[in-house]
């Protein structure tokens, strides 16, 4: 059986959208286009394809497995077609995806003399390791997991927390740690959610026993950073995102523990010298920002 591509293609279409006229509009074709090519993939298949609801027409259990085995195949595909163009294409014509906690793309790659165009895509910690293990990203920037092995893993930096308070929040820079300690236990603190316990202990045992005035508790650190930024809060946030606020002064001992950052790239990637020129600036960035 040799079915054209084409035609496994507005199956998939036709699927996504359950409408001839929504499906030839993402193909970028027209509806009878779309009707033809199901129709002659249906003379491929001896299974039934479609079955009538009302006036509309939809899959078959068997035309939704189907579904599901191609579109699997076509993100196959597509990626061997996105491998083969990295590893012997002009990176001009190369555009290379790029994974990482908001905060970090901010800090390392906006500076970064890239040859090729480059999609910046903001991600969670989870979803940093879905988007390697599924190949949907060619570089990233995250914690440490095990790597598919089309992909390489090196360390790249150690982020720790720092206090961070508002602009107005001391008068004098000559302030003790004392005297800041105890203006912090009165003035509103905001918490971030994933790691409340670990900083409300070394917090609590640095200030002598005080209780943080709490004032919310969320789990993004842009919601903290621009209520520090207002003047609403202080907090602890991590060194990376330090450039991004208005003001800081840092405890001289780690809060929370020290978090190791690794960089994620395929293999196929370092045997070029513009991609290995992006990771000599990459490290530079990383020591821009650790000395600043």
């Amino acid at each position: 059986m040799n079915i054209p591509l084409h035609l496994l293609q507005s199956l998939v279409a036709f699927s996504d959208h359950i409408s001839l006229e929504k499906a030839a509009a993402a193909l970028r074709t027209t509806q009878p286009t779309v009707t033809r090519h199901l129709q002659q993939l249906q003379l491929h298949i001896k299974s039934p394809l479609f079955e009538s609801q009302g006036k509309r027409k939809v899959l078959t259990p068997f035309g939704v497995q189907l579904v599901r085995q191609i579109r699997e195949r076509l993100d196959s595909l597509d990626d061997i077609v996105r491998t083969t163009e990295i590893e012997f294409g002009d990176p001009r014509n190369v555009t290379l995806r790029v994974g990482a906690r908001t905060e970090i793309l901010k800090r390392l790659f906006t500076e970064i003399p890239f040859d090729c165009s480059v999609h910046l895509l903001p991600m969670s910690g989870s979803s940093i390791q879905h988007a390697i293990e599924s190949s949907t990203v060619d570089l990233a920037v995250g914690k440490e997991f095990q790597s598919p092995s089309a992909f390489v893993r090196k360390r790249l930096f150690e982020d720790g927390f720092s206090c961070v308070v508002p602009q107005d929040f001391l008068k004098s820079a000559e302030t003790s740690l004392e005297q800041w300690l105890a203006r912090c236990a009165k003035f509103p603190f905001a918490e971030y959610a994933p790691q409340v316990a670990p900083i409300k202990a070394t917090l609590s045992a640095a200030m002598g026993g005080f209780r943080l005035n709490t004032q919310c508790t969320v789990g993004d650190w842009q919601v903290i950073e621009r209520r520090v930024r207002a003047g609403l809060a202080w907090s602890v946030i991590p060194d990376s995102f330090l450039p991004n606020v208005y003001s800081y002064r840092r405890f001289p001992f780690p809060l929370a523990g020290r978090s190791i950052f690794y960089v994620y790239y395929r293999k196929s990637l370092r045997q070029h010298a513009w991609f290995r020129s992006i990771l000599e600036s990459l490290h530079r960035q990383v020591e821009s920002f650790r000395h600043s």
